[in-house]
């Protein structure tokens, strides 16, 4: 990817070298004065700056198109997953594609159930440096990744911080299934177990899948236990 990056920017410099040159020339031999002298000047340097936003919008969507695509390998193999989403950013200087290196190698991670190195990897990115089109993911993640390591004061923060985006979020089929899993965790970490139950009734028929059985079935667990633990004490 970077390889034809590269080759974009030289045969983009070679060309404003070059139509320079030949702008100039054409200025020279036609003798061209005044507002036309100067429409053909600015002309040229508006296609200069316009050139590189539309180049750089193609190749970013065609980055995104491959990003998408290896979408089912996370779930079907996060350690894959992680290796394809190297290649394609991991030499990249910008910022907003390095964060979404990490990002994306922190949610394999948590496909894997790994959340210790879940947690690292999201640790590299400062929460108040996270882009505004990364955070809903960031956060979710963030807060699978505490809930699941027993820091559930730490989650449930940032399930109130965040209450706003991801409320937005909640329907989205991407993150919706995540978003209905933290709820309940919330609700049970604040020991509210019969709204845990309700909700885990409600969501878990219209959320669950392959990739988010486990964590279901480990809410239904917690919520069983709990009134196992309820009743003995009557």
């Amino acid at each position: 990817m970077k390889k034809h990056h590269r080759t974009i920017r030289i045969v983009y410099f070679t060309v404003v070298i070059l139509g320079s040159l030949l702008v100039g020339a054409l200025i020279s031999a036609f003798d061209l004065e005044g507002t036309i002298r100067q429409v053909v000047y600015w002309g040229w340097l508006a296609l200069i700056g316009i050139c590189p936003l539309f180049v750089n919008f193609l190749w970013q969507r065609k980055l995104s198109r491959k990003i998408n695509e290896l979408t089912p390998t996370l779930y079907r193999d996060p350690d894959l997953y992680i290796q394809q989403i190297h290649n394609l950013l991991d030499d990249m200087r910008s910022k907003p594609l390095r964060q979404l290196l990490i990002i994306n190698h922190a949610a394999a991670l948590c496909c894997k159930k790994d959340y210790p190195a879940a947690l690292s990897i999201l640790e590299q990115i400062p929460s108040n440096k996270v882009i505004s089109i990364y955070r809903p993911v960031y956060w979710a993640d963030l807060a699978l990744t505490y809930f699941y390591l027993d820091e559930d004061e730490k989650a449930s923060q940032i399930m109130q911080a965040q209450q706003a985006t991801f409320a937005k979020w909640k329907d989205s089929q991407h993150l919706g299934g995540t978003l209905a899993v933290l709820f309940i965790f919330d609700l049970l970490s604040k020991k509210e177990y019969e709204q845990a139950q309700e909700a885990l009734d409600t969501l878990r028929p219209r959320w669950e899948d392959d990739h988010n059985a486990e964590d279901f079935e480990l809410l239904q667990k917690r919520c069983d236990a709990q009134k196992k633990d309820s009743e003995s004490s009557l």
